[in-house]
């Protein structure tokens, strides 16, 4: 169908869904609607997202790896953004990898959905990579030899914690991890790297490389399965470190207010994975949101060995 595009003014939460967009690179409606618009009713923002698409401001893609149907920015949604305020040393926008990128979303920026506490700052591998380091928060590292999939800032009580974020769908060699741990382990400023696996032998290959030579801080690694976060969100356990058996949720919630763990990481931490796996391309109110059902046995109602 031929798009009819408009010439209206586009309003605040347009913008703010654009820049969405940019900074996660993709997103499926249903997590747009409930970290953008969680008061909008389900129809008005299904309109909403159409006419950014009428107007040739986003585009819908899909990959071949998930039923999952993702939306981007276009050439015109960058441009409208990319005004010279972003501070931007390369013209990104699109996603490089769709399934890859996805899952950094879905593991960095997990029950924050629902809000992010005051506490915690974000920074995207594209605002990372993109922006100059002068317009990055002061907290981010200074050096870009390596590009971690994504930077989490937790303030607890007068200290600060980095974590880094590291997606690992499909095995590197030896030569890149090492690359890899190297910066992760010499950079000052990131205390915790979170790695997400495709399989037990990816983090094998990892921690090998890890423990083959002598590390200033081999224990701030710890692994996760991508399948255990699947069925549990940041409920899934650390198979590796010295949080193993511990969970993401344990990790970003210690020194967050007993408010902010309330709202972000006990009372959706089930209902955050049906949002970020929803294959519908409409949002819509799934009939197993607020229960400890899926329909779709996506989830489960229970953590692993409870």
């Amino acid at each position: 169908m031929k798009r009819k595009p408009s010439h209206r003014v586009l309003t605040s939460l347009d913008v703010k869904i654009l820049k969405f967009l940019w900074k996660w690179k993709l997103s499926n409606i249903m997590v747009l609607k409930y970290a953008l618009a969680p008061n909008r009713s389900f129809w008005k923002f299904y309109q909403i997202i159409r006419r950014l698409y009428n107007d040739n401001y986003i585009k819908e893609v899909s990959s071949s790896e998930s039923t999952i149907s993702f939306w981007t920015l276009t050439r015109k949604g960058f441009q409208y953004l990319n005004d010279g305020s972003l501070g931007l040393t390369q013209a990104r926008y699109q996603p490089q990898a769709l399934f890859h990128d996805y899952w950094a979303l879905v593991f960095q920026f997990g029950d924050f959905i629902f809000g992010i506490p005051s506490s915690v700052e974000i920074v995207s591998e594209q605002e990372f990579t993109a922006r100059e380091i002068s317009d990055l928060p002061d907290w981010v590292p200074k050096t870009k030899t390596h590009i971690p999939d994504g930077l989490t800032k937790i303030k607890k009580g007068n200290s600060l914690e980095v974590v880094a974020f590291e997606i690992e769908l499909s095995a590197k060699s030896d030569s890149r991890y090492e690359e890899m741990i190297h910066y992760l382990d010499q950079t000052e400023e990131i205390n915790w790297v979170l790695w997400l696996c495709e399989n037990e032998s990816i983090i094998k290959k990892i921690t090998r490389q890890i423990t083959a030579v002598r590390r200033l801080r081999p224990m701030m690694h710890h692994f996760i399965l991508k399948e255990d976060v699947q069925k549990y969100g940041w409920s899934a356990p650390f198979l590796w470190g010295e949080l193993t058996g511990k969970t993401v949720c344990d990790l970003l919630g210690q020194g967050l207010s007993q408010e902010a763990v309330k709202t972000t990481l006990e009372s959706h931490q089930f209902q955050s994975m049906a949002i970020y796996l929803e294959s519908k391309k409409s949002p819509h109110k799934p009939n197993y949101l607020g229960t400890s059902l899926d329909p779709l046995n996506l989830l489960t109602p229970k953590g692993p060995g409870t």
